[in-house]
């Protein structure tokens, strides 16, 4: 999934997302739409330039509420390169807010962290990646990752309006 390797034969699963929201800061009732027309149906986030809360709904071995050993966010203006990227960490929320998935479903996102876009240029696509390290993988899982299909870069991406 996402482009990773398939998961060891141990059995253990490698975390995946399921869901991202994006709100204003310490707002959890309005989540920032995504844009209506878009490629293959799926519309960037849109969200102004400013900081921006993002929460993600992870699973790790069917688990909903993981507690991962580190767990960030990193955006990029190039869906390929993230060796310059916005970055922050995910915090854990015992807690969880209940937001759509990307299944149109509701599910408990625990873990929110803030990206700062203040300064940004409306217009300017960002693409998303996490990384969750769940102790049990032989690497840190990157969502989504340079070999992951198209689909995966729209749905974790943001447009500033």
């Amino acid at each position: 999934m996402y482009g990773n390797d398939a998961p060891p034969t141990s059995g253990d699963i490698p975390p995946a997302i399921y869901g991202m929201a994006m709100f204003p800061p310490g707002n959890t009732t309005a989540p920032y739409p995504r844009e209506v027309e878009s490629i293959y149906g799926i519309g960037a986030i849109e969200v102004p330039a400013g900081p921006v809360d993002v929460w993600i709904l992870s699973s790790d071995n069917g688990i909903y509420n993981p507690v991962y050993q580190s767990a960030s966010i990193k955006a990029s203006t190039s869906s390929q390169d993230f060796s310059n990227p916005l970055s922050a960490s995910f915090n854990y929320n015992a807690s969880p807010i209940m937001a759509q998935s990307f299944f149109e479903t509701p599910g408990p996102y625990y873990y929110k962290a803030t990206l700062n876009f203040s300064g940004a240029t409306p217009g300017t696509m960002y693409y998303i990646r996490c990384y969750l390290d769940d102790g049990a993988q032989p690497s840190i899982t990157e969502i989504p990752n340079n070999n992951s299909a198209p689909f995966w870069y729209l749905l974790f991406s943001i447009k500033i309006v």
